[in-house]
């Protein structure tokens, strides 16, 4: 038995069970056929063909709340900056808009609560506020096992709503700084998740069809952009701690162009 604490909370792990979930995702990985105990969108996935040395497989892993168990830190500096502002940004409406960058979001609540407030202040003050949590960040050791078999059999890529600086700070955190050849990042696109733009860009950065990637995904907007991107998407949540969705009602509208992620 394997006592962590992800999001925040005590989980306990049975090494045996841990495993065979495990399995079971990989075997989706290389197989079509998907069970219905995982949400799946379109797309198709494989190993490479042996006979023609073609790629038939990719994946694209998310990286706040999927390969990285950040969620809680970053929630953390939200709450300190909102206090010190005077902005509301309750749990529930965090989780709904992860995967859109900071600055986003930012504004998003100062023109919903009618503030007079900079974004780009508030935006650099989370910043710093995670990077001084940082260090508790810890790395979400299912998922991680899922990339490091998925690299055995194609290439791999990190597509996140996060600047790159703290893409790049947080996979070096969790001991996978070298791991990924291709990293998307808030800047390098103009429109963001539910948009598909972060998963395309990182498709065509690896010589890849959008059509064989497998996105990794811990949020109902990445999802969405997996989806609208025609690839398949797993949502990872169910391989370590299930979290119940956000009302509909507390989802951004249109997450629209964005910088540093949530």
């Amino acid at each position: 038995m394997l006592v962590f604490a992800i999001h925040g909370l005590p989980v306990a792990l049975n090494v045996s069970l841990q495993s065979s979930a495990l399995d079971r995702e990989m075997r989706r990985f290389h197989s079509p056929a998907v069970p219905d105990d995982v949400k799946q969108n379109t797309g198709a996935s494989g190993a490479n063909d042996s006979s023609t040395g073609a790629v038939t497989s990719a994946a694209i892993f998310d990286l706040d709340g999927t390969l990285a168990d950040t969620m809680p830190v970053h929630f953390r500096a939200w709450q300190e900056v909102a206090a010190r502002h005077g902005l509301a940004f309750p749990e529930s409406r965090f989780y709904a808009m992860g995967g859109v960058p900071t600055s986003k979001i930012a504004a998003t609540l100062i023109a919903e609560q009618g503030l007079m407030l900079d974004p780009a202040t508030i935006t650099q003050e989370k910043e710093e506020a995670v990077l001084r949590l940082f260090t508790e960040v810890r790395p979400i050791e299912a998922v991680v096992q899922i990339a490091e078999r998925c690299r055995a059999a194609g290439p791999v890529a990190i597509a996140s709503g996060g600047g790159r600086r703290m893409v790049e700070r947080t996979l070096q955190q969790i001991g996978l700084g070298d791991f990924f050849p291709v990293i998307v990042a808030a800047e390098d696109t103009t429109r963001h998740k539910p948009e598909p733009d972060v998963f395309l860009e990182a498709a065509r950065r690896m010589g890849v069809p959008p059509s064989i990637c497998t996105v990794y995904e811990d949020t109902d907007l990445g999802l969405e952009a997996a989806r609208r991107a025609g690839m398949r998407g797993v949502d990872v949540r169910p391989l370590y701690l299930p979290r119940k969705p956000a009302s509909v009602e507390e989802r951004p509208e249109s997450p629209g162009p964005k910088s540093p992620a949530p």
